[in-house]
């Protein structure tokens, strides 16, 4: 689960599916893209956890609990706009010659 906590708002709430025997089986991805994104204000404290049900008791060494990935682009396109690079990069060697 994804929170603003500085909103008490739940971002995104992500559940795992597994099959009868508990092996995972699909991880749902939320996009927010068709929303016109999720808007965080400067200084919003977010939380990620992660509930693991473990019905052995047991430590599982191949076992993991969660992951937030997430993609985050300023509101403000003259703030972006300092975060781009120059798109002829100084390493860029696809127009020079071998010859030279």
């Amino acid at each position: 689960m994804l929170q603003d906590v500085s909103r008490k708002e739940t971002v995104a709430t992500l559940n795992a599916k597994v099959d009868a025997q508990g092996m995972l089986e699909s991880i749902p991805v939320k996009l927010f893209v068709q929303e016109g994104g999720y808007k965080f204000a400067k200084g919003d404290v977010l939380k990620i956890s992660a509930t693991y049900d473990n019905p052995t008791g047991k430590l599982l060494h191949d076992g993991a609990m969660g992951i937030a990935v997430g993609y985050f682009v300023a509101a403000d396109d003259a703030k972006m706009a300092t975060l781009r690079r120059d798109s002829k990069s100084a390493h860029d060697m696809a127009g020079m010659s071998h010859d030279h």
